[in-house]
């Protein structure tokens, strides 16, 4: 009995065992098959998720679809087709805002954007009443300026009189201060093509521009610019009107009611300066946004291989540090006491005590406290102001740190023939647009308050974060893969 017992015993024994084994299986069989179809989903929304905020971008602003895009070669016309431009002014950053306001102006107007071109470098302030105008038509005005200023020195070969003396002074120091690239040399705007049509200007003569397009002093119509904030724009007329400091509250139909071939506006400036406030113009403005990333093959590659020696994307925190300008000089002590404290907060390590700087290869190794400084301070590590920002922070890098021969390229980038420049050596145009294409690749940013410098790399920062290294559509725009 015993043994029948034994026996017996055994194979229940092994019964409850192999049932209780394949309720375990089957348990961990489910689970595992659980987590890989969450993962599956995961993967599947990564992988689309830009794709489909591109997709209802696109769904959003169908209805500004061009039925006639702007022809290949530029040379032809549509019947009745109506013009808008600009007066730009000051440093890049803002004429990339006026040109922002501009596109989606146009959009709104159904009007061809006559694009002036991108100044690197000094350019003129605003001015009243139609002077920033006519001191770029002297100094951006066709061949014969050039030929009849080519002593060098601002003086002209035949002296006719005191206003040729000083127009060419005029258009010598700008020729020698600046670099004139047409803005596809910085951007790519194949996205924007089917919604609004483009043209490239070579230069800011109006008489030039009348030339072109065939247009008479009756064709052009002027609206006045007394202030650098004279007008801002909305695009829902119930929405309430706060933006104080400009002169006049305007809706769509001001410009609409325009009858000229050509409104030639003055400087138009100003962060939300052209609402969009109705959904399908927020969608519009978005792809704009995403539009106006850097986008050059040879500044790509560049800040490619400078983003690579310093430890590849988002592996360092950037910082921007703005002291030049007189404007940013009063608020020097603020933006560096904001600074510091965003940098304690992001490196808690040193935030009690002085530190002596690292060398560089010390930095590099530890890469978990990298901090990239764009700057418009020519000499950063020596000015007493930024003393204890580099005394605080070991391993700040500046532009001056980056190897010379990860920017040698930036020699070969195309410039505009059209206006020739005093100086044949590009390079120093560019490092402004490196520093900030170096620092928007970063993970974490300070700026200087009332800066747009600073805003733009933050917006670098924003877009490659939404969008990541994607290669599909809207997302080819601006990437550095590794």
């Amino acid at each position: 009995m015993e043994l029948l017992a034994s026996e017996h015993a055994k194979p229940i024994t092994h019964g409850v065992q192999t049932t209780l084994g394949f309720a375990f299986r089957k348990r961990r069989l489910f689970v595992f098959l659980l987590a890989f179809t969450a993962l599956l989903a995961y993967l599947q929304v990564t992988i689309h998720i830009t794709v489909n905020t591109d997709d209802i971008i696109r769904s959003h602003i169908e209805e500004f679809a061009l039925h006639n895009p702007v022809d290949d070669d530029g040379l032809h016309f549509l019947q009745g087709e109506k013009f808008l431009t600009y007066t730009p002014h000051s440093g890049l950053s803002n004429q990339r805002i006026e040109l922002e306001n501009a596109l989606l102006l146009a959009i709104y107007l159904n009007r061809t954007l006559l694009i002036p071109p991108a100044f690197l470098g000094k350019m003129p302030s605003w001015q009243p009443r139609g002077n920033l105008r006519s001191i770029l038509d002297i100094t951006t005005a066709e061949r014969e300026w050039a030929l009849t200023c080519d002593q060098g020195d601002g003086q002209p070969t035949v002296v006719n009189n005191v206003r040729t003396i000083k127009n060419c002074r005029w258009h010598y120091l700008f020729a020698k201060n600046s670099l004139v690239v047409p803005w596809t040399v910085l951007h790519n705007f194949t996205n924007l093509t089917p919604y609004v049509r483009m043209r490239q200007r070579p230069d800011m003569s109006v008489a030039g521009m009348k030339r072109a397009l065939n247009l008479s002093d009756e064709d052009i119509f002027f609206p006045r610019d007394r202030h650098m904030y004279d007008w801002v724009l909305y695009d829902d007329e119930h929405r309430p009107k706060k933006q104080r400091q400009y002169q006049n509250h305007i809706n769509l139909h001001h410009f609409q009611s325009v009858p000229h071939k050509l409104l030639h506006l003055g400087g138009i400036f100003g962060t939300n300066r052209v609402h969009h406030d109705l959904p399908k113009h927020k969608y519009m403005h978005k792809l704009i946004e995403r539009t106006m990333m850097y986008s050059n093959p040879i500044l790509d590659e560049t800040v490619r291989e400078i983003v690579k020696f310093l430890g590849g994307q988002a592996s360092y925190y950037a910082i921007h540090v703005r002291t030049e300008d007189a404007q940013f000089a009063t608020l020097r002590e603020r933006n560096l006491r904001s600074i510091i404290t965003d940098l304690q907060q992001a490196f808690p390590r040193y935030s009690h005590r002085k530190h002596s700087q690292k060398t560089l290869d010390e930095c590099l190794k530890d890469d978990d406290s990298i901090i990239y400084i764009a700057t418009d301070n020519p000499r950063p590590r020596s000015d007493p102001n930024l003393r204890e920002l580099f005394a605080s922070f070991p391993c700040i890098i500046t532009f001056a740190d980056i190897p010379s021969h990860l920017l040698s390229s930036l020699h070969s980038v195309p410039k505009d023939n059209h206006i020739p420049q005093a100086s044949e050596d590009q390079y120093r145009f560019w490092i402004p647009i490196i520093d900030a294409m170096i620092a928007g690749n970063g993970n974490g940013f300070s700026g200087s308050q009332g800066s747009t410098f600073s805003k733009y790399i933050n917006r670098m920062q924003s877009v490659w974060k939404d969008v990541g290294h994607s290669h599909h559509g809207l997302e080819s725009l601006y990437h550095l893969t590794e």
